[in-house]
Order: structure tokens, then sequence, then C-alpha cells
């Protein structure tokens, strides 16, 4: 069995063993995403969006799932009527980011830089992130040196990097 399909073996056990657990819901719609099953992660987002519309994490992962999984058109919708929120996880709102690069929207898309250059002293942020907006905008030195600097502090989302659809482009 390959890793792809534990995970979703193991996301779907969980949420036999607790159907109620939001987390678990979410859960298994991210391992979808991740392991390139799209259009079950949409199935599963989908219905966690229309109970709980106002969850910005599965909106956002619903909105990177229709861009990944071809939907184009549903992503544009998707993401045109979903707002920038600077206090959503920077991780979780890269997607919407690349979206915006890719379809133009560059003075958009320059928000997660002013984010992450505004943040206080003292608050983290995943250097994996910030160098995949600085490679997004094109500032490959310094994407880079963030690329270190979370290699160095052992970024706990280094792990992610092969099996994020967004960033396949920069691995």
């Amino acid at each position: 069995m390959l890793e792809n399909d534990l995970a979703v073996k193991n996301a779907k056990k969980a949420l036999e063993l607790d159907t109620l657990n939001l987390g678990v819901v979410l859960g298994l719609g991210e391992v979808l995403y991740r392991c390139n099953y799209f259009n079950e992660a949409i199935e599963v987002l989908e219905d966690m969006v229309k109970r709980f519309p106002n969850n910005k994490v599965a909106n956002s992962i619903l909105g990177a799932c229709y861009y990944h999984g071809g939907q184009s058109g549903k992503a544009r919708h998707f993401y045109e009527n979903l707002s920038f929120d600077p206090k959503l996880i920077l991780f979780y709102s890269l997607p919407q980011f690349y979206f915006l690069l890719e379809t133009g929207r560059t003075e958009e898309a320059m928000k997660w830089r002013e984010v992450i250059e505004a943040q206080p002293d003292g608050k983290w942020i995943s250097p994996l992130c910030i160098a995949m907006v600085y490679f997004g905008l094109g500032q490959l030195d310094k994407a880079i040196e963030e690329l270190h600097r979370g290699i160095r502090e052992r970024d706990p989302i280094l792990w992610i990097m092969h099996s994020e659809p967004t960033w396949r482009g920069f691995v």
C-alpha cells in the first residue's frame, strides 16, 4: 500500500470513529487534497463548507482543490469571493496567493508580503511559507534565505514540501 493510500485510509478510519469531529472531517479533506484526490477532497470539503461557511481553513483548501483539480472556473469564482484574512495561518492561504499571481492580480498578492513584513517580533511564521511568498514574487534570494532558515530552525512543515500541490514548482 502506498503512503498516500495509507494516509487516506487512516483519515477515513478516524472519521468513522468520530463523525461529528470537525477537525477530523477537515483532516480527511486535507489528506485527500495532499494526496491529489481532488474530487474526493472537494466532496468532503464542500459538505463541510455548506455546514460551516465561515471555516476559513476549509474554504482555503477547497479553493485549492478546485484549482489543482482542473476546475479553474470554480477556483476563480471561489477565490474572488474569499477575502484575504491576515489572521489565517499563512500556510493555508498560500494557494489563494498563487492563484492571484497566476491570474495577474499581483497588487492583491502583495498583501501577503506586507503581512509577513509587518509581523511583530516574537510572532513566528513558518520560514517555508515565507520562502514560498518570496518565490512567488520572484525574490529568489530572499526565498532561499528563508528556506535555509527553515532548515536551520527545523520548520515543522518542511515535511509537507513534496505533498503540497501549490509548491511543486519550487521543490
